[in-house]
């Protein structure tokens, strides 16, 4: 966790510090070593919000494009009385998950159907295989207009376990790089749920564009043009 209370105030982790769960209320500890970053930890072992993973920088970095108020907002479900921790929401009701690990078909369904306005943003660059794989493809991606382009066959360019899902995900294949990267990873690459036929529709635009359009509230205008792609 990024957040925790300290003397009733919300503050990230330093070290020495202890602070309560928002969520639990329960006791957390500031683990501030030199090779993780920064974070707050349950005493116990189990996170109060079972849908957390560990957080990379990868994650932080995401999470410090947006402002304070934006990050780890706190939700619980009425039917089950579970609490969950978005790693972003916005005020425009725009949810956003930063997913690092592998992540079963299940729980994506799950996070889907509570979150409304769902985006998932992947950390294309977890895994070797990936990103030379979706590289390999890109000669398959047909212009439809302006940076929008339609795809036979997704699952072989994208993990098959982010391809069909109800909800735009979005690629991250630069992960934490910040030298000699390859143009192609500069780009994020949104998978969006519309079909045209048997086509994948994907949309390709910048860090800086999404995170705008996130933060402005133009993102469900944006993702709306493209039904009629």
């Amino acid at each position: 966790m990024q957040y925790a209370l300290v003397d009733g105030q919300r503050s990230q982790a330093f070290k020495g510090m202890n602070g309560v769960c928002e969520h639990c209320k329960s006791s957390v500890i500031a683990k501030c070593g030199s090779i993780k970053i920064h974070h707050w930890a349950h005493q116990s072992t189990k996170d109060c919000d079972h849908w957390w993973e560990p957080e990379t920088p990868w994650h932080r970095d995401w999470k410090n494009l947006f402002v304070e108020e934006f990050r780890e907002v706190l939700f619980v479900d009425k039917n089950t009385g579970e609490p969950h921790r978005a790693d972003i929401h916005t005020d425009k009701g725009i949810t956003l998950e930063f997913q690092n690990s592998a992540i079963s078909p299940q729980e994506q369904t799950s996070r889907e159907q509570f979150y409304k306005n769902l985006v998932w943003i992947v950390n294309g660059a977890r895994l070797k295989r990936d990103f030379p794989r979706f590289a390999n493809d890109l000669k398959r991606f047909v212009l439809v207009s302006k940076g929008v382009f339609r795809l036979d066959y997704p699952e072989e360019c994208f993990s098959q376990t982010w391809v069909g899902r109800t909800v735009p995900v979005i690629f991250d294949f630069l992960g934490t790089e910040t030298t000699e990267i390859a143009p192609e990873k500069k780009p994020l690459y949104c998978l969006l749920p519309t079909r045209l036929g048997r086509y994948a529709i994907i949309a390709v635009l910048s860090r800086a564009e999404f995170v705008k359009a996130i933060s402005q509230g133009n993102w469900l205008p944006w993702v709306n043009k493209y039904h009629d792609c």
